[in-house]
């Protein structure tokens, strides 16, 4: 999951990763990771679409250590550019 679609995610400013998937089970793999990692109860998900879109929207997701996805919130817009540095 990274820029260049090679599966492996980048670090963003935020403190978490930033990548272009299209495999839901990747995104998944490395929020299984950082809940492993940094022994946390839940992690934040935010899922925007990549390609220029005529209406873009994010959505936030928590994922907690079941693996369950609760829904957060969504809003119009993708993602923040200092997400992607």
């Amino acid at each position: 999951m990274s820029t260049n679609q090679t599966s492996n995610p980048s670090p963003c400013s935020c403190g978490g990763y930033h990548g272009v998937t299209a495999d839901m089970e990747q995104i998944i793999s490395i929020a299984v990771s950082t809940l492993e990692e940094n022994d946390v109860d839940r992690v934040r998900i935010s899922l925007s679409g990549h390609e220029p879109v005529n209406n873009p929207m994010t959505f936030i997701y928590e994922m907690d250590r079941s693996g369950a996805l609760r829904f957060i919130s969504s809003r119009p817009g993708g993602l923040p550019d200092h997400i992607h540095n």
